[in-house]
């Protein structure tokens, strides 16, 4: 019985502890992921800032003016690239090694590569000129700047393998603690239990030999019912009917004790086959 009783503490232990892991680790993935994407963003977007005014200059095929930018700490040729596009979405010019073949498209969005299964961070401006003819600016091309997520998606990884060894480790030693911290738990209940349980066969042992000779008295009395007068013999009969409820009572608390202990007995010395 107590055996049942501690699994179900340990394992409603054990519930509560994972969903503790679970919301802590997730929270710090979500965190780490939405910050390291905001970065990415925005190194994306100060990146397309100094590049778009070098269009006019690149559609003209002045391709000196990129090399005069100062871009030196925000343009990585080996993970990110620069395109630039007239405004029928035809490439003009390139620089870095990311290949991308869909058409630019204003926003930021996460696109496929080819010759790799890398996704990228992209982001594509349209540039608009004002003529005096038209009050309404019209797009003359695009500039778009992709990033490579290998290096963020190689730190998520690591980061779920750190946080899965850690949760997988608290989750051990929470199991090995809930197990001593339940069996203290439930070792004072199962001691008073037995307590009660041996105190209530020892006052029905005790009980039984008093009651035992009250009903051989009452039975000698009732073989010499000429020795009482009738009322009195009501008054024995209301006696011997109270001792026989009470024999039984203590039968009933005897078998009980006896059922209790041997059930628990049976429970105990059962062992696994393998």
């Amino acid at each position: 019985m107590f055996q049942n009783v501690r699994f179900r503490l340990l394992l409603f232990y054990l519930l509560v502890m994972e969903g503790i892991l679970l919301l802590f680790g997730g929270s710090i993935y979500f965190s780490f992921f939405r910050h390291h994407s905001e970065e990415v963003d925005s190194k994306l977007m100060a990146l397309a800032e100094v590049i778009t005014p070098t269009f006019s200059k690149i559609y003209d095929q002045d391709y000196s003016s990129f090399n005069q930018l100062d871009h030196g700490e925000l343009f990585d040729p080996e993970t990110q690239s620069i395109e630039w596009f007239d405004h029928d979405k035809n490439l003009l010019w390139h620089q870095g090694s990311l290949e991308i073949s869909s058409q630019p498209e204003p926003g930021l969005f996460n696109l496929p590569v080819q010759k790799h299964d890398v996704k990228v961070r992209s982001v594509t401006l349209s540039v608009t000129v004002n003529t005096s003819n038209n009050l309404e600016p019209y797009s003359q091309g695009y500039v778009r700047i992709s990033q490579s997520l290998e290096e963020l998606e190689k730190s998520i990884n690591q980061l779920l393998l750190i946080l899965s060894l850690s949760a997988i480790g608290s989750f051990g030693l929470a199991a090995v603690g809930g197990y001593f911290l339940t069996d203290t738990a439930v070792k004072p209940i199962e001691e008073a239990y037995l307590k009660q349980q041996q105190f209530t066969a020892n006052a029905s042992h005790e009980l039984r030999g008093p009651l035992t000779a009250i009903k051989a008295s009452i039975d000698i009395m009732r073989r010499h019912p000429e020795r009482f007068e009738a009322k009195d013999k009501r008054k024995v009969g209301a006696i011997a009917k109270a001792t026989d409820q009470m024999i039984r009572l203590v039968e009933d608390l005897l078998f009980l004790a006896r059922t209790e202990k041997k059930t628990q007995n049976i429970i105990l010395s059962i062992s696994p086959l393998y």
